[in-house]
């Protein structure tokens, strides 16, 4: 897919890609360390079983992890806690995980490294690295088998049950990033970005369709498969990058200026900013299984990138009842002018309009995904391959009021509506926009669980964006 937009990946490598400042980044992290060997490679968990050395070293660290104390850096509770956690205590770097940010991918990323040199540590298997969950795969969006083992460290009974025993899985449109990677801006203010869409849908909708633990940003990382599916995340970035025309934003010093505290394997503290992770191979020694090749990156304050342009469209909205057990529809009149104009915009690829949903809160986790459809009429089956699905309504980390309730603020959600547009429009005055809850699938089919939590939505609104490069 080629770069939408003015600034393309060859003019932003020749602008940045020849900077001396990976190698300068590398010392921090390698400093008195042996001369690397080749970078370590993390593996698509389905090419291992239960009895690779990548699983059974994992369990065993597990295992080591969860009989030291929480307040041991290189425990397992205590590495969870730098997620999230409910214990009262409040230790250094507890509750420090970037979501809903600018910060998301990165952050993720230096946690994952340090929480790996961890592992490998307390396993005592020097050549471990962390498996990636390829759940974007039709193969593997069921969970990985290993961490159904009632008798492995990897097994969490509280899983939702079908999860755990083989018969549950991902839909296509829980996994779908193509609205995020629609974009190679990293991030916006109006949450259009990639890395801002990414959090949602799939970033999101997997945390809920595994259940437990993992549907809470509190609890997530105490589900040993919570870190092979951040390593998809991860992963994906990379995949943005590489075959996206995904752009970071090296040049944005809040960006890349914003330090991070983890810990080593000695359980001492290391502070880290996005400059030292952007480039995984050469500053921190791993690589992904047939992962993409990318080309270097380095920060530069020279570096200015992708200035959104908002135009919100003056027009009436109905209010939209909570989002419950039932199908939601919602009828949009769209005034003539309007309508054309909606219509050219559409059209124009340098153009993207989204549907914008803000105000989105819910007491406690809802435990279901609302797919979000934009048409001439009220959709009534799930088909996430129809122009008129536009994404996913879930809440992970924000939107939910008993999860870190002094940092509690409402979600945001950006819908890219262009080719929706096009399909319903063309002989209707009307948009309708249908929200329909949807749980994992059971046996190959849509299962509707009953929603735990009503999601109210305080706003919604259509807006046109373009992004201008100085």
């Amino acid at each position: 897919m080629a770069n939408r937009y003015e600034l393309n990946r060859h003019r932003f490598l020749a602008v940045v890609g020849k900077s001396a400042v990976v190698a300068a980044a590398c010392q921090p992290l390698f400093a008195g360390e042996p001369a690397l060997a080749a970078p370590f490679v993390r593996q698509d968990i389905a090419s291992l079983n239960a009895a690779s050395s990548q699983i059974v070293s994992y369990a065993k660290a597990v295992t080591k992890m969860q009989a030291l104390p929480s307040t041991d850096p290189t425990s397992w509770a205590y590495q969870a806690a730098i997620h999230g956690t409910t214990m009262s205590q409040a230790l250094q770097s507890w509750n420090t995980c970037e979501h809903n940010t600018e910060w998301f991918w990165s952050w993720h990323r230096m946690y994952l490294y340090w929480f790996e040199r961890i592992v490998r540590s307390k396993s005592g298997d020097p050549s471990w690295s962390l498996p990636f969950w390829a759940w974007d795969s039709p193969s593997e969006r069921y969970l990985p088998p290993m961490f159904r083992n009632q008798s492995s460290s990897l097994y969490l009974a509280n899983r939702h049950p079908n999860m755990n025993n083989g018969t549950g899985s991902l839909s296509a449109g829980d996994v779908d990033y193509s609205g995020a990677f629609a974009t190679s801006v990293y991030s916006t203010p109006g949450q259009t970005g990639a890395n801002d869409i990414f959090q949602n849908t799939p970033h999101g909708n997997v945390h809920v369709g595994v259940g437990g633990l993992m549907a809470s940003i509190l609890t997530a990382a105490q589900d040993p498969v919570f870190y092979l599916h951040h390593a998809n995340c991860d992963r994906l970035w990379q995949v943005w990058r590489a075959s996206y025309g995904g752009i970071d934003p090296v040049g944005d010093s809040t960006w890349t200026g914003k330090s991070h505290t983890f810990f080593n394997e000695k359980g001492q503290p290391i502070n880290m900013n996005a400059c030292q992770i952007l480039n995984a191979a050469q500053q921190l020694n791993y690589v992904y299984q047939n992962g993409p090749s990318l080309a270097q990156e380095s920060c530069s304050p020279r570096f200015v990138c992708c200035i959104p342009i908002r135009r919100f469209f003056p027009m009436t909205f109905p209010p939209i009842p909570p989002l419950g057990d039932n199908q939601v529809s919602v009828p949009i009149p769209i005034p003539p002018d309007i309508r054309e104009q909606l219509l050219a915009l559409a059209k124009n690829p340098a153009q993207s309009v989204y549907l914008q949903l803000e105000g989105v809160e819910a007491a406690r986790q809802p435990g279901v995904v609302w797919e979000t459809y934009l048409g001439s009429v009220a959709t009534t089956a799930s088909d996430t391959n129809s122009p008129s699905f536009v994404g996913n309504v879930v809440l992970f980390g924000t939107g939910i009021r008993d999860a870190m309730p002094s940092m509690f603020r409402p979600a945001v959600f950006a819908f890219k509506i262009n080719r929706a547009i096009l399909a319903a429009l063309g002989n209707s005055k009307t948009l309708v926009v249908t929200f329909a809850p949807r749980g994992i699938l059971i046996n190959g089919a849509p299962s509707h669980p009953k929603v735990q939590a009503p999601v109210q939505i305080g706003k919604m609104s259509i807006v046109a964006e373009t992004i201008k490069t100085p």
